[in-house]
């Protein structure tokens, strides 16, 4: 979590609350403040593109493969679903 994006956070928790908050409650305050991930309407997932690549390199044997969330966040995972 980026420094600067937990200020905001604390700065935002001070003037709305009088008690002093608990580090999940700031980091969810923060991940609300931060900026969403700017992407192209024709960009593609980068989960994708690790694929192929492993896909390429596996020459047909089984492989792991990359799967992103709704945050853009990559997960290495066993199975084909």
């Amino acid at each position: 979590m980026p420094p600067a994006l937990l200020d905001a956070a604390i700065g935002r928790w001070a003037t709305a609350k009088p008690f002093l908050p608990k580090a999940c409650e700031l980091i969810a305050l923060a991940r609300e403040l931060m900026p969403a991930p700017a992407r192209g309407a024709t960009a593609r997932p980068l989960s994708e593109t690790y694929n192929d690549r492993i896909a390429a390199e596996a020459g047909g044997r089984p492989a792991p493969r990359w799967r992103e969330d709704a945050h853009g966040n990559l997960f290495l995972t066993g199975d084909d679903a």
